[in-house]
């Protein structure tokens, strides 16, 4: 569940951005939370599957009905930032730990239970990100494609599992 908001610097957009307003697009990205993600819940639990939900936590503001449908549905929520429109890439090694920890925090409050897995937006991270995600206490990671099977990552003395989807 993924959330965009605007004038930040990083937007997904199906079209050529558009003088703003830019609907268009925004509506695209909006898609999933009012509409596809309750059909893609449904059909998961139709087929005897639970969830696994990339989270932005700020989604928890804007989509909260989305959200219980996916935890009714035995959910497992993946931290994936607080909003897509914000990438650890540019942030620096302490706004990139607060970032984890206000993640964290969050779906602990929410779920009663810290995530034990991590998507970064735009799958994009920084040097200590892997040594961050560790101390954070993250278990695994699914951003890297670097095999067909779960791989352990090392930095330093952190470990995590990095698990392609």
């Amino acid at each position: 569940m993924e959330e965009y908001h605007p004038g930040e610097p990083f937007a997904e957009n199906l079209l050529p951005p558009a003088p703003a307003p830019d609907l268009a697009n925004a509506a695209w990205r909006d898609y999933g939370n009012r509409a596809g993600g309750f059909r893609l819940v449904e059909a998961l639990a139709g087929a005897g599957h639970r969830p696994a939900v990339l989270l932005n936590t700020d989604a928890y503001a804007t989509a909260p009905g989305l959200i219980a449908a996916a935890r009714a549905a035995g959910a497992e929520f993946v931290g994936h930032g607080t909003a897509n429109s914000r990438s650890l890439a540019a942030m620096s090694d302490a706004e990139e730990r607060a970032c984890l920890a206000e993640v964290s925090a969050a779906i602990a409050r929410e779920e009663g239970a810290p995530p034990g897995g991590w998507s970064s937006p735009w799958l994009a991270q920084r040097e200590g990100t892997v040594a961050n995600l560790a101390r954070a206490g993250y278990r695994y990671l699914l951003d890297l494609r670097l095999d067909d099977q779960p791989a352990w990552l090392r930095s330093g003395a952190a470990r995590l599992l990095a698990i392609p989807y």
